[in-house]
């Protein structure tokens, strides 16, 4: 198969068959544990070639800063012990450039992961009003922790509501607190699949 088409590359791995990656407009990436790629989607691909926040690559998520190589270790590291699902930002030469790359394992194969891939300037903030009712928060965390999941900074936050920076950095610690999560990223990773959808079979839900 070729990378052109999106469909999935190399031997096929148990408990994924169903993983049809066409069929999906979503720039998703099958990864082992080194972030070499397995298989994609053609959006995907294309991120791999010309993000300014990757490496230039076809066969491996390679983040352009070091930070960024450092960061997506830890978080592999963390899918195979006891994590299904964390986020992290990776930046390139500006703030612009950012890039919001959510991975989940799969459960079935443990070593592989799905990672979704959303540009900053691109991702949609989740619906406050749909995370104020569903996870029992207050209008004013729902919103904050839309925007921290769509990629945005506290700061960044802040200027976009009107708002001090002290004052979103105390609703996003209400809403981690209501929802019993450890930090930031996990709560990037519970909200992400709101505007990410990884319902892909074989993933294993967010923890």
């Amino acid at each position: 198969m070729s990378k052109a088409t999106g469909l999935l590359l190399g031997t096929p791995l148990p408990g994924a068959a169903d993983l049809l990656l066409s069929a999906l407009a979503l720039p998703l990436l099958l990864l082992d544990r080194q972030a070499a790629v397995l298989g994609g989607t053609a959006p995907a691909f294309d991120l791999l070639q010309h993000h300014p926040a990757l490496e230039p690559s076809a066969d491996r998520l390679c983040p352009l800063r070091l930070a960024g190589r450092r960061a997506l270790a830890r978080a592999l590291e963390r899918l195979r012990e006891d994590t299904a699902m964390v986020a992290l930002r990776l930046s390139g030469a500006s703030e612009e450039d950012a890039l919001l790359v959510v991975m989940r394992r799969l459960r079935d194969h443990p070593g592989t992961c799905i990672a979704s891939l959303t540009p900053i300037g691109t991702a949609s903030p989740a619906d406050a009003a749909w995370i104020a009712s569903t996870l029992g928060l207050t209008r004013a965390e729902a919103r904050a922790a839309a925007l921290l999941t769509a990629g945005l900074r506290p700061p960044d936050i802040a200027e976009r509501l009107g708002r001090s920076q002290k004052s979103i950095e105390s609703l996003l610690d209400s809403a981690q607190r209501k929802l019993r999560l450890p930090g930031r990223e996990a709560l990037i990773a519970a909200l992400a699949q709101a505007f990410v959808p990884l319902t892909t079979p074989g993933c294993d839900p967010a923890e």
